[in-house]
């Protein structure tokens, strides 16, 4: 500094500049590490001090001092040295004038100096602008960002809000652990009622089908957001690490200073004057910040928007009066919108680092204290979200009101309708209410915000007397003006408040029917799950909206209403049970929502209904009292708690007493041979047994008798046939004909194209033999169309040699799997051509075919018309884009398109862009065959069984309104078009391939229009991926329906959804997934691969292949399950009879477990002709599932070494468990067909032996005196090293 600008002596009393800078120099190595940036300031100040106008030289300000001493003592301490006493701080002055650094954490007004001049709102301009943050307070990480705001343009950069001392805690701290404890509570309690939803729907993922499935994602949202709370909760414990910072941020080039050395207590409220002080968390350094961050905000949002969508779907079923098919087909929409763009907004605010720790609730959220953060991402969307739901939701209500109107209009009685809309009403009440108090909270915080600040202030100024907050600018407060300015800070009921009703909607979402079950399965044994839930189904998916339209018409218009009726009446086995179940309940309560006089009207037409409404009533009845008198005694457990305590622990033990009973039994058993104390030990073994049969099974007597009545019948026969002889339909008898969706000749079928069609259909056609059905099931190659054409051009070949070449390849890989068709044939055959031109001629004549010049992309490199499949490009659908659509077929969307749209359209053989150029086609009139299919639809889905996939699909092409649809295309490899003019054309795939059923059937028997012109007499079965449905549920049928030939068409419709890869797509190209050429090299047997395609078979939803979920269902279903009570079943015999089926005298649980496997049975026949094939298989582990319960109850292994009574029962017990193995061979032969013949080998059942037909009771098969074969184990365990050497190997990777 030049000399003539300081004056001396200096404040140590140094005359001389040089004798200053001789005793300053001591400090250069700190100023060399730079420990301190005010370090050099108050040397400055202290050994050269400026002129100025005062007398002398300026003393430095005392925070300049403590900023100084703060950075650079510890480094001082390390090496032994103290801070000198000649430079202690509390010798400077505070207030008077003195010398002050450049002010890093001064405020900075952006505002121009006009501005800045004028005043707030509120108090002075004074009240803050003058506020300098304390050094305690200050962040010298400027990486981090802090800055203390106040308002959109006035704030602390490098400031932070103290935990001890933030507004809320400035009065008493015991607040703060109440309020925790508060929200703790509340986030427990909130997880408590959204898991209760988000189980049901685990235990059976069937349930909540739209219109509901929105409160599903509801419940998860606020499970997820209560679980965010609840880790603020228990951060209490540790200290707040969360919310606040646990590391120092007064980090000065790279060192640390002394506040590493010192702890803040929890309880503690008073600021450390030797330190810094641990601050509110900003920004994006803490992860679990972040992470509750995210939790509360993201799935807050997005609660939001589901509840929107909830309001939307009302407003579509009621006011719109869609179907849960045609909601459910735009959920792909609904998820879109409620995940992207809460992770937009999401994304936004950790971009802007706009994220805030919370003291009150121990997590971090956003706009705690910015303003205007809090308005744009809180306030604004949560108005706009409030607003489009209320406007959803008044609309349906309007639409359910008119209904009303005309209903009391007509003499129509409506108290059941309005009760229906006052529970909708309270419903939305019970939501929107919360939501308008958060808001009103947000706006609260809005306007007094800064009011709070300086009311905080103030608080840090009446605890300042000391001064160890420095430094503080108190002045601007001290006046009465300012101090009667000042309000009081804000108030914890209101905030108490918002977090209440932030977590309470989460107790509110619960589906009427999961909560009935729920109460059943707590207080009812239901043994038929799957049947149950059939009805629950139907009951939510059909009878319900049916019968709501009911409501909504005039009585003349209720035909839908009356199906459901009938079907109710004639298949409703179900609800007349001698036991009440859920499905009673929720069949009954629907039902007693029509009108009395209708209903009486109704029931008198179907008895059967009208006896079980009668009888429900009373039973319905009894279950409710039972109910309440459960929660009566409940609540007076306070005034009995002795009596409770005793009933408690005698029903806790209850099952536990079992089995000690079994093993003192056991104990009695061995100490009989020596002191005859054998009428005991029978006693007490007949007391657990009646225990064990009311545990397990608890079937009525009369179902008893009838199930041990056909246990005692013969078993039917199956006839056996000729395999060298055709199969024709034979009158008198059911006539199943089965086909399989056509796999592409020159593709290679991964698993997915296995399960989705082929497996499918071999697996119910073995069954359909097995229930004794006359059965042909047929399939074949699809080798026509521009695929082949492309392969041959890529592999320098014929058509005709590409498909002979991969016709060998899919007969080997269906072979290995074990899939057997009747007839697997080809679709380039003479029949193809004659059949299909046959067809065509008819629609011709019938004038169902239209002439049409078509603008067809045209490539000048190749010199011809591309067909469809040689282009590729993106899809023109907006809310697609794929990039990689073919030129008839987006392969994700599913979208059907011409090539023309394809938007930047490329040719797959040159890659070249093609033209458009006009070409003469051929379309099929599908509007003028369109009501005749929609009579055809609506007649064959409601009769026969159209899975829910299949019937939404059809529906909505439908309801979108068929077009014409071109049947011709510009190839050589094809069924020529033999229509002059167009002979050198070929059909479309889609118009010749469904024709390849009736050619391949054609190529196997002469007879083939006994088959396929006979809808009379035939039901036809087909199995393929949802991709295929509309081909086969709408072109196929118009084509044959509009030839007027007696076509067989399709009676029942089994179209399915994906089967993805590890949560990807299979590709060949890349690898990914495994294909059918490859199975086999696993080393997995073939058998295993069948069972766990068939286990996640994609029914109701797209599902996913895991290798560790393949090892887990092998490992536990099949080993520890079925394998376990096969094994041990004929492992008893051998060990303790020989190997000799023993007598057999049926004791109560022997005829229990009987009748449970006939009840299954049933179920499992019904669920089989309805193409269930996965809840089959499920049943099948059910049954065994019960063998293993039933055997380790009836304990033979110990009894067969017992008295002579013993090895009578021990004798029993295998004998019925060896018969239920032999019935699970049975069943397993569509499913496991090597599995199955090796259980009849180790049976001793040889292969020529006559074969039991499947029906729908358990039966003795096998017969006292039978002699078993050699035992050997089923299934090997598959390794988790097998299972991520696999998973690595079809990964994509290699």
């Amino acid at each position: 500094m030049p000399w003539n600008m300081t004056t001396y002596p200096n404040l140590l009393g140094h005359s001389k500049q040089d004798d200053a800078d001789s005793d300053m120099a001591v400090y250069l190595p700190l100023l060399n590490i730079n420990c301190s940036k005010v370090l050099r300031y108050f040397l400055c100040s202290v050994y050269t001090p400026i002129c100025s106008v005062i007398v002398g030289a300026v003393k430095p300000c005392r925070n300049l001092c403590e900023e100084a001493r703060l950075g650079c003592e510890r480094v001082m301490m390390q090496f032994g040295f103290n801070w000198p006493p000649l430079l202690r701080c509390d010798q400077y002055p505070n207030d008077q004038p003195c010398f002050e650094a450049p002010k890093d954490g001064q405020i900075i007004n952006k505002k121009s100096i006009q501005q800045s001049k004028q005043q707030f709102q509120r108090g002075s301009k004074d009240d803050l602008e003058d506020f300098l943050c304390p050094y305690q307070f200050r962040v010298y990480n400027t990486e981090f960002k802090y800055t203390l705001k106040f308002n959109s343009h006035l704030h602390v950069e490098n400031c932070g809000m103290p935990c001890k001392q933030m507004l809320f805690n400035m009065d008493n701290q015991e607040r703060i652990k109440t309020f925790r404890y508060y929200v703790g509570i509340l986030a427990i309690l909130c997880m408590i009622s959204t898991s209760f939803t988000i189980f049901t729907y685990l235990i059976d993922m069937k349930r909540f089908s739209y219109p509901e499935r929105p409160i599903l994602f509801l419940s998860i949202c606020y499970f997820l957001l209560s679980i965010a709370y609840l880790i603020g909760f228990i951060d209490y414990f540790f200290d707040s690490t969360i919310s606040c910072n646990q590391d120092d941020l007064s980090t000065i080039g790279g060192q640390q200073s002394l506040t590493d050395s010192t702890t803040v207590g929890k309880d503690t409220i008073s600021v450390d004057s030797s330190r810094g002080v641990r601050l509110l968390v900003q920004g994006t350094q803490n992860k679990w910040c972040i992470l509750t961050f995210l939790l509360i905000y993201f799935f807050g949002m997005a609660s939001m928007i589901w509840w929107v969508i909830l309001t939307l779907t009302w407003f579509m079923a009621a006011g719109l009066k869609w179907g849960h098919e045609a909601i459910e087909a735009q959920s792909v929409y609904f998820h879109l919108a409620s995940w992207a763009i809460p992770t937009v907004m999401s994304a936004a605010l950790l971009l802007k680092k706009s994220i805030d720790g919370d003291y009150l609730t121990g997590v971090c959220y956003t706009g705690l204290t910015d303003l205007y953060v809090q308005r744009g991402f809180l306030l604004v969307p949560n108005c706009i979200f409030i607003f489009v739901g209320l406007c959803f939701l008044l609309s349906g209500f309007i639409s359910v009101f008119k209904i009303r109107n005309v209903m009391k209009y007509e003499g129509t009685k409506t108290d059941k309708l309005e009760k229906f809309m006052i529970r909708i009403g309270l419903f939305s009440v019970i939501y929107i209410l919360p939501q308008l108090i958060i808001i009103a909270c947000l706006l609260y915080e809005q306007i007094n915000y800064n009011d709070w600040l300086r009311w905080w202030k103030k608080k840090l100024c009446d605890a300042n007397e000391s001064n160890y907050i420095s430094y503080l600018t108190c002045s601007s407060i001290s006046t009465p003006a300012a101090t009667a300015a000042i309000r009081t800070g804000p108030r914890y009921e209101i905030f108490m408040l918002k977090y209440t009703f932030q977590t309470s909607n989460g107790n509110e979402f619960a589906n009427v029917n999961q909560a009935v079950r729920y109460l059943f399965r707590k207080h009812n044994n239901e043994s038929s799950d799957i049947l149950i839930d059939q009805w629950l189904e139907w009951d939510t998916s059909v009878f319900q909206p049916r019968l709501l339209q009911t409501i909504s018409l005039t009585q003349s218009n209720d035909g839908d209403f009356r199906i459901s009726l009938k079907h109710l009446n004639e298949h409703g086995q179900l609800a007349q049970n001698e036991n009440l179940t859920s499905a009673d309940v929720c069949l009954w309560s629907t039902l007693s929502l029509v009108d009395d006089i209708q209903r009486k009207k109704l029931l008198n037409t179907y008895p059967n209904i009208s006896r079980w409404y009668s009888k429900l009533a009373t039973n319905l009845e009894t279950f409710v009292q039972k109910i309440q008198d459960i929660n009566i005694k409940k609540e007076k457990t306070s005034e009995k708690n002795n009596k409770r305590n005793g009933q408690h622990d005698a029903i806790s033990k209850l099952k536990e007493n079992d089995y000690q009973q079994q093993a003192a039994a056991t104990l009695a058993q061995k100490q009989s041979r020596t002191s005859h104390q054998l009428p005991q030990s029978s006693q007490k073994k007949g007391e657990r047994q009646q225990k064990e049969n009311e545990l397990v099974f608890n079937q009525t007597p009369e179902k008893i008798e009838a199930a041990i009545y056909k246990w005692n019948a013969q078993s039917t026969i199956l006839t056996a046939r000729d395999p060298n002889e055709k199969i024709k339909p034979k009158a008198g008898e059911k006539n199943v004909l089965i086909t399989s969706a056509l796999p592409y000749v020159n593709n290679v079928p991964h698993l997915g194209n296995l399960i989705g069609s082929l497996l499918s259909a071999d697996v119910f056609a073995r069954y359909c033999r097995l229930r004794g059905y006359n059965t042909l099931a047929i399939c074949g190659t699809d080798e026509y169309g521009t695929t082949t054409e492309t392969k041959a051009l890529e592999e320098g070949c014929t058509p005709q040699e590409i498909c002979d070449k991969y016709y060998k390849l899919h007969c080997q890989i269906y072979d290995w799997f074990l899939i057997k068709f009747d007839y697997f044939g080809r679709t380039s055959t003479e029949r193809q051509t004659q059949i299909a031109q046959d067809i065509f001629w008819k629609l011709y004549k019938r004038d169902y075919i239209l002439k049409d010049k078509v603008e067809q992309l045209y490539c000048a490199n190749c010199k011809r018309f591309l067909a469809d499949r040689y282009v590729t490009g993106t899809c023109p659908d907006p809310k697609c884009k794929f990039h990689d659509a073919h030129g008839d077929q987006c392969d994700k969307c599913g979208k059907l398109i011409n090539a023309i749209e394809l938007i930047q359209p490329s040719c797959q053989i040159c890659k070249n862009t093609p033209e458009l150029k006009q070409s003469d086609h051929l379309f099929l009139d599908l509007p003028k065959l369109s009501e005749d299919i929609r009579l055809w639809f609506e007649k064959s889905s409601s009769k026969g069984f159209w899975t829910k996939t299949a019937k939404t699909i059809t529906e909505a092409w439908l309801k979108e309104g068929l077009k014409p649809r071109c049947i011709s295309r510009d190839l050589k490899w094809g069924t020529p078009v033999p229509l002059e003019g167009y002979t050198d054309k070929v059909f479309y795939v889609w118009f010749d391939a469904p024709i390849g059923y009736i050619s391949i059937t054609a190529n196997y028997t002469d007879d083939w229009e006994e088959w396929w012109h006979n809808p009379e007499q035939i039901e036809l079965y087909q199995f393929m991926a949802k991709d295929n449905v509309p081909f086969h549920s709408v072109i196929f049928p118009s084509c044959l329906l509009g030839t007027n030939d007696n076509y067989t068409t399709v009676a029942h419709l089994s179209g399915i959804d994906y089967l993805n890869y590890e949560d990807a797509k299979f590709s060949k190209s890349r690898g990914l997934g495994v294909f059918g050429d490859q199975a086999q090299a696993t080393g997995i047997p073939v058998d295993i691969w069948r069972f766990y395609l068939l286990y996640v078979r994609p029914e109701t939803q797209d599902s996913t292949f895991s290798w560790e979920d393949l090892a887990t269902k092998n490992n536990s279903e099949l080993i520890k399950n079925l394998g376990n009570f096969i094994h041990r079943s004929l492992i008893a015999c051998e060990r303790c009879f020989n190997g000799q089926l023993p007598e057999i005298h049926l004791g109560d649980l022997d005829k229990q477990l009987i009748t449970q496997i006939t009840n299954e049975l049933e179920l499992f026949v019904d669920v089989m002709d309805k193409t269930r094939l996965r809840d089959g298989l499920k049943l099948i582990l059910k049954m065994s599932h019960y063998g293993n319960k039933y055997f380790q109850l009836k304990t033979p292994w110990n009894k067969c070494k017992g008295t002579d009574d013993e090895k009578k029962e021990a004798g029993t017990t295998i004998s019925v468990a060896l018969n239920l193995v032999y019935l699970l061979s049975i069943l397993l032969e569509p499913y496991m067909p090597s599995t199955s013949l090796t259980i009849q080998q180790q049976l001793n059942i040889p292969h020529t032996s006559p074969k039991y037909a499947v029906d729908d009771a358990f039966h003795c098969y096998l017969k006292p005196g039978h002699k078993i074969g050699q035992v050997s184990l089923l299934f090997k365990c598959i390794k988790p090293a097998t299972v991520d050497q696999l998973r690595q190997r079809f990964s994509g990777k290699q």
